[in-house]
């Protein structure tokens, strides 16, 4: 009996969610920097988000130069983006090769997918890998909350990528 107390008690320590989010600016020549920051938690976390499931994190920079004709729904912006990585205090077998991918801004996603209020005007962000499919991840937002800062990054401007979703390690 008091083994299942304990059993029951025990704080889980299997990564099981990533939660990832960024910010980003684009300079005076166009080209695109900033942070994409992954958050990795507990099997706890998916119930009620408290910070106690948070396991560590993975903070990558991130890169980028323009994309002529960037494609996604009602795409207005994109950048060809490595991304390596820059801190962490995760174990080993959760720190991510250096990666590249389109990020990709374009049209806004519906208000009920937001994970997040944005302070002001919002586009959605996408992501494709590979030249496969742009997949929808969350809402962009200009940090200062100026209006003219959309829907073109504008340059010195930092823009806030929020998700509107976390990723299971458990899913395919």
């Amino acid at each position: 009996m008091i083994w299942l107390l304990l059993a029951a008690c025990a704080d889980d320590t299997t990564p099981a969610w990533l939660f990832s989010h960024a910010t980003v600016a684009v300079d005076a020549d166009g080209d695109l920097s900033g942070f994409l920051t992954t958050e990795v938690y507990s099997e706890g976390w998916s119930q009620k988000q408290a910070d106690k499931h948070h396991l560590c994190a993975v903070a990558q920079a991130v890169s980028g130069v323009p994309i002529e004709a960037p494609l996604c729904p009602g795409c207005v912006d994109g950048f060809l983006v490595e991304a390596l990585l820059a801190e962490s205090d995760c174990a080993e077998a959760l720190l991510p090769e250096p990666q590249r991918f389109e990020l990709l801004i374009g049209e806004a996603l519906p208000a009920d997918d937001a994970s997040a209020d944005a302070p002001g005007p919002s586009l959605g962000w996408y992501q494709r890998f590979d030249d496969g499919e742009a997949r929808a991840q969350g809402h962009i937002w200009p940090e200062s909350g100026a209006e003219d800062a959309l829907p073109m990054l504008v340059a010195e401007e930092r823009y806030v990528l929020w998700p509107t979703s976390a990723w299971s390690l458990g899913e395919e």
